[in-house]
């Protein structure tokens, strides 16, 4: 087995476990203490609101993630932010720090921030006193930082909330954006996503658009930014003079994140959250990265552009990869999925601290430890999050992403195929596009909006890397991929005069059918419904009697519908008595069997189309689908029978046309709950009318693939309200 890439699921729990394990010791009387570089409380520093909320935050999280021990830690963050020394029991709000007179305590819009984003985390989680803790930090927000006339918070304020700062600061409000989507999906109230929308159009989409993607972060209070702010302390750690790399790269996920919130609350998303968030993107790479000669981005910019502070900083790389993750599955672009695995690779060989734990929270301009800007290792937040992200769904938050997070109803098992297919109006030209039976079908179920886990093993080539990379960005469950040592499989597709597909494969090395011991699950996961594999993985070995094992062990347990689509390819699956009968045998084990007409002239060569079918149901079946391209499609359940026909449309090619449909049938079947434990009970009751909604509805998934080139599935927004 190949070593995994970077980024990899597998790695990234590994290191969430590590980071939990190295914050477990922060917790003292007040909070939590900033950590040093070895892991240690550093005993001399007074306990500070943003480190004890955000350590508050995380612990949240991973007890969300099933890490029961954190939950004691965040409930000792919460009862430390609701009844400690850093809550101001006379006039209310949060101290910077634990004060030594309460006088002299200030009391700024970045803690408060984060005090809000922690009781928002632990409300999802269900901690005791997080809510009341939420409410009250909102109304402290409501009251005395939100600015409405300006769209954003005010800086900060003396202890008695008699003088605020004659300073505006960009990095307070855009963290109060991640906080306030948090606290309005922990509360629904919709006002905060609002809100969140308003910073982001004032500071993005005004002052960066207006700057050229150069965020000015300082301004007065009137908002006239201050371009020579700190010139003569270029290094400050919350406002360092010039342009800050890594906050563009933070918007650029921000708004990810604020376009989800507003379209799941109803409420119209601008146009300019997408194409902002891609200009922040690609300049903070183009300015950031590299750009003095050694890897990594460096800390702060000037208005020409020059390093100013070279050092690299932990957080700008961990909140890199999530922007690039994040802008990777928003805009399906697998390209940025390139950058993801790059600055991993980068953050594993300098940040990630092997022998004290955590993340070497600052590098030199060689990439050595140090610590001009960022002593120690005071939180773990942002590399914290970095481990979680790529793990979720993208949601409004990362409580409600792990909330959201659930097993997948539908396993696929199979291959991928790297199809290289002839380009239109160049003869002799080919591209290659990902493709697969398998792969299209776990890709269109997927789009269709059904939790989706592809279990294929990935080859270890360039193809193998745009494969993963295609998986990814569609939202696949990713624990299902395995890096392999061998190359991927190709086909070289030619299509006929109407636009129907001939496959050349070249596969016999190839990684995906050589499952080995232990590869394949021992048991599927709680919330699996069904199981569905197809073509090649039936067929070739050694894969294909691991697949034909774990077929047999899952039909018997009845936990779950057992789905196959034969896809036959006579030139590569060997000997044709021996694989007909290798497919009969899997049908035996299936529930719902999906065949074209091609692949029933295969298996009954002496019979017709209809009973071949009927022969089929006979092994066993509940449901037998049957595909026969523009002539349309009828199925057959427990003697029941409907029939449609295929929609006509302008056909571009067939390829993934049939592994749409199955995909389609799939996710109309899920979403009536028609999969599952007892599946026979469940596909029993189908109706002749249910039948012909179930295959109208993929009969149409499939006209729209044809009218596309390569295998490209709809969504349900694509196919409309007759969506599944």
């Amino acid at each position: 087995m190949m070593q995994r890439p970077p980024g990899d699921p597998v790695r990234l729990r590994q290191e969430e476990a590590r980071l939990r394990g190295f914050a477990a010791v922060s917790a003292v009387a007040d909070g939590f203490g900033a950590l040093d570089a070895r892991g240690r409380v550093e005993p001399d520093r007074p306990v500070e609101t943003w480190i004890s909320a955000r350590m508050t935050h995380v612990f949240s999280l991973a007890h969300l993630r099933g890490d029961a021990a954190a939950a004691e830690s965040a409930d000792h963050g919460v009862r430390a932010l609701a009844r400690g020394p850093l809550r101001d029991r006379e006039q209310g709000g949060w101290f910077d720090v634990v004060p030594r007179e309460r006088s002299h305590g200030r009391k700024s819009a970045y803690p408060h921030t984060f005090v809000a984003l922690a009781a928002a985390s632990a409300t999802v989680a269900g901690r005791p006193g997080a809510r009341e803790l939420l409410d009250e930090a909102l109304a402290v927000i409501e009251e005395r930082f939100w600015d409405e006339s300006a769209g954003a918070l005010l800086e900060s304020w003396d202890a008695d909330w008699t003088e605020t700062e004659d300073y505006r600061g960009a990095n307070s409000n855009m963290h109060a954006v991640e906080a306030f989507l948090a606290a309005a999906d922990a509360t629904g109230d919709a006002v905060w996503t609002r809100r969140a929308l308003a910073i982001a159009e004032r500071l993005v989409h005004g002052v960066a658009a207006d700057h050229d993607w150069r965020l000015p972060e300082h301004f007065t209070a009137d908002w006239k930014p201050l371009p020579d702010y700190n010139r003569d302390r270029p290094d400050h750690p919350f406002r360092p003079f010039g342009s800050t790399t890594g906050h563009l790269l933070e918007w650029a996920r921000l708004l990810v994140h604020l376009e989800i919130a507003l379209n799941r609350a109803g409420e119209p998303a601008p146009a300019w959250l997408r194409t902002d968030a891609r200009a922040l993107f690609s300049h903070a790479v183009e300015r950031g990265w590299n750009v003095d000669g050694a890897e990594g981005f460096v800390y702060t910019l000037d208005w020409d552009d020059r390093p100013v502070v070279r050092e690299r900083m932990h957080w700008v790389a961990a909140e890199a990869t999530m922007a690039a993750w994040a802008l990777a599955l928003h805009t399906k672009d697998p390209v940025l999925l390139e950058y993801y695995e790059q600055w991993w690779d980068y953050a594993q060989r300098y940040h990630l601290d092997f022998e004290h734990g955590s993340w070497h929270h600052e590098l030199d301009p060689q990439n050595r430890p140090a610590a001009t800007v960022w002593a120690g290792k005071p939180d773990v937040y942002h590399a914290y999050q970095a481990t979680l992200l790529p793990q979720l769904p993208l949601s409004v938050s990362l409580a409600a992403a792990v909330r959201e997070h659930a097993a997948p109803h539908l396993v696929v098992v199979g291959e991928n195929v790297m199809d290289l297919l002839p380009v239109p109006g160049e003869p002799g030209l080919l591209r290659a596009a990902p493709g697969g039976g398998p792969a299209n079908t776990a890709v269109a179920a997927r789009r269709l909006g059904v939790p989706t886990r592809f279990l294929s093993r990935i080859g270890s080539d360039g193809f193998g890397r745009t494969i993963r990379h295609r998986l990814a960005v569609e939202g696949l469950d990713p624990d299902g991929l395995l890096a392999a040592e061998e190359p991927s499989a190709l086909a070289l597709a030619r299509l006929g005069v109407d636009g129907s597909a001939v496959y050349d494969f070249r596969m016999d090395d190839a990684a995906d059918w050589r499952w080995r011991s232990g590869e394949l699950p021992g048991e599927l996961e709680p919330g699996v419904r069904a199981l569905h594999t197809a073509s090649l993985a039936l067929f070739r070995e050694p894969g294909a009697g691991a697949v034909e094992a774990l077929l047999r062990r899952e039909h018997g347990r009845d936990r779950v519908t057992i789905s196959i689509d034969p896809n036959i390819r006579p030139g590569v699956i060997g000997d044709p008595d021996t694989a007909r009968a290798l497919a009969l045998r899997d049908v035996a084990q299936a529930h719902l069997v999906k065949a074209s007409d091609e692949d029933l002239a295969f298996l009954y060569p002496d019979q017709d189309v209809e009973k071949a079918a009927a022969a089929l149901a006979a092994l066993g079946p509940s449901l037998v689908v049957v595909t026969r391209g523009a002539q349309g499609a009828f199925a057959l359940a427990h003697g029941v029978r409907a029939e449609v026909a295929a929609p006509r449309v302008e056909v571009v090619d067939t390829v993934g046309a049939g592994d749409t449909f199955m995909g389609a049938l799939l996710a109309w079947l899920d979403g009536r709950d028609r999969l599952g434990e007892g599946p026979r009970a469940r596909l029993a009751g189908l109706t002749e009318q249910e039948l012909a909604e179930m295959l109208s509805f993929a009969a149409r998934a499939a006209a729209v693939t044809v009218t596309r080139e390569g295998a490209d599935p709809p969504t349900a927004a694509d196919l409309g309200n007759g969506g599944s």
